[in-house]
């Protein structure tokens, strides 16, 4: 399992849920993108995390390719990241 805390001297740890089909979500990619650059020079680390079971980790990475997205995105494949954070 991976940790998501602090582990490189960042201030703040952002989570973003995203899925490879929301037309909502994928409209806000790119200001997302820009929200991370900005973040990250403040010491502020973002996170994608896809917690749909139906989306296979080649597309959740295909989807990060496609839009260009300058943050890591991880598979919740089981939700429990989200269910832990009560994600709704």
């Amino acid at each position: 399992p991976l940790a998501l805390a602090k582990d490189g001297g960042e201030k703040a740890t952002v989570l973003v849920f995203l899925g490879t089909d929301c037309p909502l979500g994928n409209l806000y990619l790119p200001k997302l993108k820009e929200l991370s650059r900005a973040a990250e020079a403040q010491g502020v680390r973002l996170w994608g995390i896809n917690s749909n079971v139906s989306e296979t980790a080649e597309a959740v990475a295909a989807h990060a390719k496609e839009y260009q997205l300058a943050f890591p995105v991880l598979r919740d494949p089981e939700a429990q990241v989200a269910d832990r954070l009560q994600v709704n």
